[in-house]
């Protein structure tokens, strides 16, 4: 399979995003929209003769252009219609990777080769309705929830979006020090754009004017992804975040098929999603550089 090279310029956004919006299967980062705001310049591979797309992320920093997984995203999805078979385009890219980048570090769905090493996210499928995701709840899960004091707050959907990103800078840039001002300015940007153009959102549970706990969720389809949250430190010791999970998921009661916590390996944060349901599923780190950039660093730290 031959594959053609795309510039930014080149790409049918709506095209692309339409190929987003109807895979499950592909990660909500994989947006145009989504990449235009986490990448510092990005491409794609297109196969000749199909309608079968990889995104391509890079940094132009460094003598020859460096394939990477930008802020904010997990994965790299191939873009097709569901239930194409991505074989021939998986073994493409493999060769063709190499050739157009001397240094890359990116995850994907697929392993580049033998030393690509595996990684796991977490999510629910068959979902039904929020009696049925309740059912998947640990011992542990249902008592943080039960124990958290709801009726001293609010729940408020899309307020306060300002304060809600600043409370995640503050909780998040706290025990993660390499975030810097750039990162959530770039965080800022996605709840914006991703409430004006696709299905974003902001859950906070308040005590007018405070926020306790918040969360940036985007609804594709029927499919819910928490993208990232944060709570004050004595909230989450009450629970906030389990509160808040299970508050969300009440709003979209019969309306959602997966739940996709766009995961981590971190073991703490892990085991918070699989004590709501979540399981294991796999994909790939592949690497053959050891120049890591300060992005990347970031992103082992948030996923």
């Amino acid at each position: 399979m031959k594959l053609i090279y795309l510039k930014r310029e080149q790409i049918d956004t709506k095209k692309w995003d339409e190929l987003v919006e109807n895979n499950p299967s592909v990660s909500v980062s994989n947006f145009s929209w989504f990449l235009d705001t986490i990448s510092e310049k990005w491409a794609a591979y297109k196969a000749e003769d199909q309608e079968l797309y990889f995104p391509l992320p890079y940094l132009k920093g460094m003598k020859n252009k460096m394939l990477y997984q930008p802020i904010f995203s997990r994965v790299l999805s191939i873009l097709s219609q569901p239930g194409i078979d991505t074989h021939e385009f998986v073994q493409a890219l493999r060769k063709q990777i190499p050739i157009d980048f001397k240094h890359y570090i990116f995850h994907s769905d697929f392993a580049m080769n033998s030393d690509s090493k595996e990684r796991v996210y977490q999510k629910i499928e068959g979902v039904q309705d929020f009696e049925n995701i309740e059912k998947g709840y640990s011992t542990n899960a249902k008592r943080q929830i039960k124990k958290y004091p709801l009726e001293e707050v609010e729940v408020l959907v899309n307020s306060n979006i300002s304060d809600s990103v600043d409370l995640m800078k503050r909780e998040l840039g706290a025990k993660i020090p390499e975030l810097k001002d750039d990162q959530f300015r770039i965080l800022d940007q996605l709840v914006k754009k991703a409430r004006k153009l696709n299905g974003g959102f902001v859950i906070n549970l308040c005590n007018n004017p405070e926020i306790r706990a918040t969360g940036f969720f985007i609804k594709k389809k029927e499919n819910l992804i928490f993208l990232k949250g944060a709570a004050k430190e004595e909230e989450m010791k009450k629970g906030a975040m389990y509160a808040m999970m299970n508050e969300t998921f009440k709003q979209f009661d019969g309306k959602i098929k997966t739940i996709d916590f766009d995961g981590s390996n971190i073991a703490s944060v892990a085991e918070f999603y699989k004590r709501l349901g979540g399981k294991n599923y796999t994909y790939f780190e592949n690497s053959n550089s050891p120049k890591i950039p300060i992005q990347y660093k970031i992103i082992k730290k948030l996923f």
